[in-house]
């Protein structure tokens, strides 16, 4: 396994090889997005969404569609390319750890699939920025996924929830939000 992080690991080859393909078209439809916005939209009713790890911006787009203020920032510029023509003028380029937006500036964080990719020593600087940044988050990680040599930060359920911040529902099934089974991590 690797356990430096690389942002260039994120860029075309990352997004357009398989299996990453089939959700990532640049500007189609994932099948994975309509049932995770469901789930965010109907648990959260979100007043704005920030995407942390957004990709193209899908979910963004969905959101924007919906009448739900949104941006997305990924650390790809690939992503930031397609995200021009997908959700022009809501993404910026960045990196989860070091947010480039306002204290406070939306609503919940949305986050999946991202967090099993951020070095460990960098895990706790990241939820301090989603504190900073936002006042819920809904995350999705892939626990115990060892086989992908990007998966920098490797543990399991109990591990992630105890690092998650207050307001913070997470999904009890690895990198399957869209099943809605949720565990809320409330005030400590």
């Amino acid at each position: 396994m690797i356990e430096e992080y690389d942002p260039e690991w994120y860029e075309e080859h990352y997004f357009t090889r398989y299996p990453y393909r089939p959700y990532y078209t640049p500007g189609q439809a994932i099948p994975i997005g309509d049932g995770r916005f469901k789930v965010l939209k109907d648990i959260l009713n979100p007043k704005s969404v920030l995407d942390v790890g957004c990709a193209y911006g899908l979910i963004v787009r969905l959101c924007l569609e919906n009448g739900i203020p949104a941006m997305g920032t990924d650390v790809s510029k690939w992503c930031e390319k397609q995200a021009e023509t997908i959700i022009p003028g809501h993404f910026i380029r960045g990196n989860a750890w070091d947010l480039p937006f306002k204290d406070k500036e939306f609503d919940v964080i949305y986050c999946t699939g991202v967090l099993e990719h951020i070095p460990e020593n960098l895990i706790d600087k990241t939820f301090s920025e989603f504190v900073r940044v936002a006042d819920r988050y809904f995350l999705d990680v892939s626990f115990d996924c060892a086989e992908t040599a990007h998966h920098l930060c490797n543990h399991d359920f109990d591990w992630w929830f105890d690092k998650c911040p207050p307001n913070t529902w997470l999904s009890r099934i690895p990198n399957l939000i869209e099943a809605g089974d949720l565990a809320f991590k409330g005030e400590e």
